[in-house]
């Protein structure tokens, strides 16, 4: 009996420690704390399975009801990893969080950069991280480079995300003509 009721406790911090992860992960927009929730989520199944089994077994249910039960959880364990897996896949290779049609938008703003490539973004939309190579005028002098740079910095996350990072590249443009 005091196993079942320590089971029953820990069935229930786990679910107040899960919705509560998840709610401040959806919030903060943390990808760790909603897999985590996800994961508490896994061990919410495992602790039902077992309480099922125990309450099956007390009933007087044959003894299938374990490996039934087993099957059940796995399955529910398998789907919280699917879950986990789908919400961070995109961080974890890579995957660019902001379209470059969008940077390149809010670029073209600045009369004096005559051409931008190799954007790239990459995190989560909490935390982006964007770099690219800017095209100006070679003649441009150092605290122009620098004041520019800033500039595109703070246009960024005005217009795009708040919480961008920017790195920006400078290279000297040479018309082809």
């Amino acid at each position: 009996m005091a196993s079942l009721i320590v089971l029953v406790i820990t069935l229930i911090i786990n679910i107040l420690v899960c919705t509560y992860e998840y709610r401040i992960g959806k919030k903060l927009n943390s990808y760790i704390l909603v897999s985590n929730s996800l994961h508490t989520k896994s061990d919410i199944f495992v602790s039902i399975g077992v309480l099922m089994t125990l309450v099956g077994v007390k009933l007087g249910l044959p003894a299938i009801i374990n490996p039934i039960a087993s099957l059940i959880v796995a399955g529910f364990i398998l789907h919280a990893s699917y879950e986990v897996f789908k919400s961070t896949i995109d961080v974890l290779v890579d995957t660019a969080v902001i379209d470059e049609d969008d940077i390149k938008k809010v670029i073209k703003k600045f009369e004096s950069i005559k051409g931008v490539h190799n954007i790239r973004s990459r995190g989560s939309e909490n935390n982006v991280y964007i770099d690219m190579h800017i095209l100006v005028e070679p003649k441009i002098t150092l605290e122009d480079s620098h004041k520019l740079t800033h500039d595109i910095e703070e246009i960024i996350k005005e217009k795009i995300n708040k919480r961008a990072q920017v790195i920006v590249h400078i290279e000297p443009y040479y018309d082809k003509k």
